[in-house]
């Protein structure tokens, strides 16, 4: 197990930085996307209405809806050293702290398996569930900031000609 910064070789960096840029869009960007428009005076059925898009409705195309959980999973395998990397490598980053963090808030919104749990839900899950969501959404960009900032760290400087 080991963090973001610890890893030393320019092309699994790049590779990670790649895949950051992928859960960003594909699972940070819509885990919470219909929470943030709500008006803050929405009400509870509302609130709830946006949690089934945002996580049993995250990616919705022509072939039917995906969960967060699902558009999830194989990120983490990546992440956890289960599989390659973009352009191969192996990492297993679950000591990384934006890993812990996905790994938990994911796990938060897993137990919201169908519209049944999310609309059993009271006020104060609700507001759980969808700070999940927001946390979610900051540990892809940070994720993607830290290996932005790694890769930099790691090229060679100018100074040294």
């Amino acid at each position: 197990m080991s963090t973001l910064e610890q890893l030393q070789q320019p092309e699994v960096v790049q590779g990670l930085a790649t895949l950051a840029e992928r859960l960003k869009h594909d699972l940070g960007k819509y885990v919470g996307l219909q929470a943030r428009w709500l008006p803050p005076d929405a009400g509870l059925q509302e609130r709830r209405e946006a949690l089934v898009q945002d996580v049993l409705q995250t990616r919705r195309g022509p072939e039917g809806n995906v969960g967060a959980r699902e558009v999830w999973s194989p990120f983490e395998a990546v992440l956890l050293g289960h599989s390659a990397l973009p352009g191969g490598g192996l990492v297993d980053l679950a000591g990384d702290p934006d890993v812990v963090t996905l790994r938990t808030r994911m796990d938060t919104l897993s137990a919201l398996r169908d519209e049944a749990a999310v609309h059993r839900l009271e006020a104060e899950g609700v507001a759980s569930a969808m700070a999940a969501c927001a946390d979610v959404a900051t540990a892809c960009r940070s994720l993607v900031r830290r290996a932005r900032a790694q890769i930099l760290a790691l090229s060679p400087s100018d100074a040294e000609d």
